[in-house]
């Protein structure tokens, strides 16, 4: 094939190029046949697998929505239900009455708040009640402020004594000792 230089006009002549001849070997060829073949059966096999498995199985994890209309909102519905109630006890306060001179003594955990009438607290060698509105522990002899939600934190004999006659709202274990 000859092509004309623009700068020159004299043809110039484009060898052809050489091929080389590529040697497959019969061991490549079984080998690569045997490769791909193995290739293509695990694909095929694991597609009629996946097509095969029930929806949101082992086999196909995908999340439908029958799996969690009807098997991940009842465990939920199940789960809240148990926090709420936490072992059978109810979760919400309680509105008590403790008459002047009785002590209100808490169990371990047992939350609080004072509504009406003044009273002291009542502490252990290891502390007092821990006051979770204002951020501190009330120790010994202090007065139990009002509407302020107050813990015990271990059932040590923990609480305070009525200096009147004092409405508290509880949530938790209490003994009332007169």
């Amino acid at each position: 094939m000859k092509i004309f230089n623009k700068e020159n006009s004299e043809p110039q002549i484009n060898k052809p190029r050489i091929r080389r001849k590529v040697r497959i070997s019969l061991k490549n060829l079984i080998i690569s046949a045997v490769v791909f073949g193995l290739v293509l059966s695990v694909v095929i096999l694991g597609g009629v697998g996946i097509m095969y498995a029930a929806p949101g199985s082992e086999g196909d994890p995908v999340i439908t929505k029958s799996y969690v209309e009807d098997v991940l909102m009842p465990n939920i519905h199940e789960y809240i239900k148990d926090f709420l109630t936490s072992n059978g006890q109810n979760n919400s306060f309680s509105v008590i009455t403790v008459y002047a001179g009785e002590t209100f003594q808490g169990g371990e955990g047992t939350e609080f708040i004072l509504r009406q009438g003044s009273g002291t607290i009542i502490g252990s060698a290891n502390g007092g009640v821990a006051d979770l509105t204002r951020g501190y522990d009330l120790s010994s002899g202090e007065s139990v402020p009002s509407n302020c939600l107050l813990v015990v934190p271990k059932a040590e004999g923990r609480g305070f004594k009525a200096a009147t006659d004092v409405i508290i709202m509880v949530k938790g274990t209490y003994e009332i000792v007169k």
